[in-house]
């Protein structure tokens, strides 16, 4: 049981050292904000609004009115 016991923490310690290896194919070039080179036509938004009609029904499938949604 003991030797069960060593030789898991053995494997397990292995495993941890041999995962922290940094990839090397990544790109790790840093470009400052004021040297990058943005399109014309980027217009900078983070949001927009959208239509979206959402219908809400029982399991009888029967409409339910007054249902409140919120969407992220």
């Amino acid at each position: 049981m003991k030797q069960r016991l060593i030789v898991l923490m053995f494997v397990i310690i292995a495993l941890v050292f041999s995962a922290c290896e940094k990839n090397s194919t990544e790109n790790d070039s840093f470009v400052p904000v004021k040297d990058l080179v943005v399109s014309d036509d980027f217009d900078w938004n983070t949001a927009r609004r959208i239509n979206v009609n959402l219908e809400a029904f029982t399991q009888s499938d029967e409409p339910i009115s007054g249902m409140y949604f919120r969407i992220f």
